[in-house]
């Protein structure tokens, strides 16, 4: 039952002794809200107790408070500042929503929730963020302060400056999520957990560097962050979830750290920027192992739907795991070294502009569907010895007149299991530069290194490159158009 002392109305807690206001009819501009009222304590500021208040300049709150509900300031656009006391443990959702005066805030370390933990909450659909719909350009977060909450700051759409203290070491699932404005972030040294899409859609982030002991980028990070221009790994983390670059198409270049081992699904999905990605022998796993996957259907592969058009596989990986590098479209060049022993299930299935594949020496085992509907590939070469396992449909799919190419000299290839396919021996001496496709770009030098064509740098002209790393003969072409391909 609603009670009034003065202007303010309020309800007694539970407990008795404790009361929560949830109005107030007076017309103060500088406003100071007592610690009792009646002989009750006030420790709780009830949802929207304030909201379209617009004559309020100043609001002062006691230290006897500790929670502050839904809305409660909504609307009170003749606020220029507020300070949330050191008592409050606990913010609502839409806190400061439409206050279009107040542009700073400062997060005091005892406030360990503020808005709706649940982001994709329909309930409250547009104002889970204590500070969506404000106008609050800079956050400072107090020092002490350990962990910054799930949905934090998500929607903040006029933040440009955040201070996170060193002793924060968490930072939740879409704390920043959609703060377009956000030019630049510094990372906490002591940051142990980034949550699920955290930084996600904040397009105007340009550059992060990733503190030492961050051991691990959650699904979505980074996704649709397509300002950024560069991300720098102090070398500690051992896995990336599933899309954390995903849409970052100002990346124009990434480098896996020898630190991971572990890739997610979808990683690198739409980003136009980068065509060139070197695998180390350390990663072990990169995107999800079922390519028929309902729930990712489509999104299986770490590299699927990225721009990428040529890969290196590091000397000293054993395996390329299954779904590797699935419905990679663009593909046109991988470098297979000859410590790879087992391709995976479905490792390259529908690669459609991979024409020409080199296949280590030492490979023993090729996994179902492994090549399945390269429809482009016509010349496959083995180096090594015929392997001893070959999966379901290994290389169903290819065009008509593909050719697997097996050394002269190598054994197992009059086995029963190839009589499907059309085999022919080669003399592996004779191969120098084997037939190559590869999809010229405006401003790309490409190079042969050991057989294959790898990107090398940039051109200032229209003119492209291509070097024989091992002769050191160079083949220049002029006016070139974008997406031309050569034939060598």
């Amino acid at each position: 039952m609603a009670e009034s002392s003065g202007d303010f109305s309020y309800t007694v807690n539970s407990d008795g002794t404790t009361a929560k206001i949830t109005g107030y009819s007076g017309t103060a501009v500088n406003l100071v809200v007592p610690s009792e009222l009646d002989g009750y304590i006030v420790n709780t500021i009830g949802s929207s107790a304030f909201s379209n208040q617009s004559f309020l300049r100043s609001i002062t709150l006691p230290n006897t408070v500790t929670s502050i509900g839904n809305f409660t300031f909504s609307g009170c656009t003749g606020l220029t500042e507020f300070t949330i006391p050191s008592s409050v443990t606990s913010l609502g959702h839409g806190v400061f929503n439409g206050c279009t005066g107040i542009s700073t805030i400062t997060i005091p370390k005892t406030l360990t929730s503020y808005g709706t933990t649940d982001y994709w909450n329909s309930t409250n659909a547009g104002h889970n963020s204590a500070f969506e719909g404000s106008y609050i350009t800079s956050i400072v977060i107090e020092d002490g302060a350990t962990r910054i909450p799930n949905n934090a700051f998500a929607d903040c759409s006029r933040l440009t400056s955040v201070t996170i203290p060193d002793s924060v070491q968490a930072i939740g699932d879409y704390a920043f999520l959609n703060c377009p404005r956000l030019f630049e972030i510094e990372l906490p040294v002591n940051l142990t957990s980034l949550g699920t899409g955290a930084f996600a859609y904040c397009t105007g982030l340009s550059e992060v560097e990733l503190p030492e002991r961050l051991t691990s980028l959650s699904a979505s990070a980074f996704e649709g962050c397509t300002g950024l221009s560069s991300i720098s790994f102090a070398g500690r983390v051992t896995s990336i979830g599933n899309f954390t670059f995903s849409g970052c198409t100002g990346l124009t270049e990434f480098t896996i750290p020898s630190s991971v081992t572990s890739l997610g699904h979808g990683v690198f999905n739409g980003c136009t920027g980068i065509s060139t990605i070197t695998i180390p022998k350390t990663l072990t796993s990169y995107g999800t192992t079922d390519y028929w996957n309902s729930t990712n259907a489509g999104h299986n592969s770490a590299f699927e739907g990225s721009y990428i058009t040529s890969i290196v596989i590091e000397d000293g990986a054993t395996r390329i795991p299954n779904n590797a590098f699935a419905d990679c479209s663009r593909l046109t060049s991988v470098t297979i070294p000859d410590s790879v022993l087992v391709i995976g299930d479905y490792a390259f299935l529908n690669c459609s502009a991979l024409r020409v594949l080199y296949l280590s020496e030492g490979l023993s085992s090729i996994g179902k569907s492994a090549f399945s509907s390269c429809s482009a590939l016509r010349d496959i070469y083995f180096f090594g010895n015929a392997p001893t396992s070959v999966g379901e449909n290994a290389f169903s799919g290819l065009p008509s007149d593909a050719v697997l190419y097996y050394s002269e000299d190598a054994r197992g290839w009059d086995a029963e299991a190839w009589d499907s396919y059309n085999c022919e021996s080669f003399d592996p001496a004779t191969v120098d530069i084997a037939p190559v496709y590869v999809p010229i770009r405006l401003g790309d030098i490409y190079r042969f290194s050991g057989g294959f064509i790898q990107p090398y740098g940039k051109l200032s002209s229209i003119s492209v490159d291509i070097k024989n790393a091992a002769t050191g003969q160079t083949l220049r072409y002029y006016d070139v158009p974008a997406g031309t391909s050569f034939f060598f």
